[in-house]
């Protein structure tokens, strides 16, 4: 009659092992997940607080972003595509820092993430996470 104690015990011992291994694969599927979010915030150049003026007055869009936000670190690389797309130069400027609320204040931001440009004087924005096609609408 077969030792159905020790059967067990391998049983649970090669369940523990399995998720051990699911486990450490969560945790490197979460680094690379990770590490691609910190790639995708470095696909638009940071405007400075002085050059926000001179950037959308040559036809720039820049995204408005809080480092905090969700959306925000999911649409860069949106944005950035449909910059191309749209043969615009894109930028982005951190709003929700102290020193960049001036930027904040004089467009009127109402949330993040925020694309902003310049048309005669006045400011357009597009509020919210939008899918591609929006934004190169809205750029064009």
């Amino acid at each position: 009659m077969p030792n159905f104690h020790v059967s067990k015990t391998l049983g649970v011992t090669a369940l523990v092992v399995v998720l051990g291994l699911a486990s450490v694969l969560v945790v490197v599927l979460c680094a690379r997940s990770a590490k691609k979010l910190r790639a995708n915030t470095r696909k638009l150049r940071e405007v400075k607080l002085k050059e926000v003026d001179s950037f959308l007055d040559d036809g720039g869009c820049l995204l408005v972003y809080a480092p905090w936000c969700g959306h925000c670190k999911n649409i860069i690389h949106v944005i950035a595509e449909a910059s191309r797309e749209a043969g615009v130069n894109a930028g982005q400027n951190e709003g929700s820092d102290a020193q960049n609320r001036e930027v904040s204040d004089s467009i009127g931001l109402r949330g993040f993430p925020t694309l902003v440009m310049r048309y005669g004087g006045n400011y357009k924005t597009l509020v919210g996470a939008q899918p591609k096609k929006n934004i190169v609408k809205y750029m064009r």
